[in-house]
């Protein structure tokens, strides 16, 4: 995938998704029952000009060209209008969660170039429950879960498969303002990001299977 234009590799850190119909075939899919979600980090990229001109920036180069992740509640590279001032809470993924909404989304291709696509609307984004928040009332009986209805698959062979190729979406139905003010990156005048990538860890659960074929025996 990319992160800001970057291209990157997706890792476990990430996802535990693999892929082992494409090899063999076996072609599993997944019954989604419900989901959770988490913030899972923060990227920036300024204009390369502007960062040309700063000197001895090494490593840091790349954090300020949106090839690496930060967390920078200090202000130094992300404007720190970003993070409460005293919980430390990110700011833009509080936005994100009380303006979004989540759909899932199926792409079927068919032969000749024509293909479908089914959308359906899942739930507003603040009701899906943040994995990494614990409260007295969730850590009773285990850790909060958004159940959706049951019928909704996820294949991990798309091309095979009636269902197609499955992605959830975060929609925002509205602009969001979010005024920050422009950062000293040591070029004595501050300039303002061009870009902030918010990334967010969506987890679907659920019970995975795998389509067994029909075979008899005679004698």
């Amino acid at each position: 995938m990319t992160f800001l234009g970057n291209n990157a590799t997706v890792t476990t850190n990430w996802t535990n998704l693999q892929r082992p119909s494409k090899n063999t075939y076996s072609d599993q899919e997944f019954l989604i029952q419900s989901i959770t979600m988490q913030e899972a980090g923060l990227r920036v990229r300024y204009d390369a000009a502007e960062i040309d001109k700063i000197g001895g920036l090494g490593e840091a180069k790349n954090v300020l060209t949106g090839q690496a992740w930060l967390w920078d509640d200090a202000g130094a590279f992300l404007p720190k209008e970003i993070f409460h001032d005293f919980s430390g809470e990110n700011l833009l993924y509080r936005t994100l969660r009380r303006s979004a909404v989540v759909y899932f989304n199926w792409d079927k291709a068919r032969t000749g170039g024509n293909a479908t696509s089914r959308k359906v609307l899942i739930d507003h984004l603040r009701n899906v429950p943040d994995t990494k928040v614990r409260t007295l009332s969730r850590t009773s009986g285990g850790a909060a879960v958004l159940p959706v209805p049951d019928g909704y698959i996820f294949t991990d062979n798309p091309e095979r498969s009636e269902h197609g190729a499955f992605s959830a979406i975060i929609h925002i139905p509205d602009d969001i303002v979010f005024p920050i003010k422009p950062i000293d990156l040591g070029t004595g005048a501050p300039i303002r990001p061009i870009e902030v990538g918010l990334y967010v860890q969506l987890s679907l659960n659920g019970i995975a299977f795998e389509h067994q074929k029909s075979s008899s025996v005679t004698g």
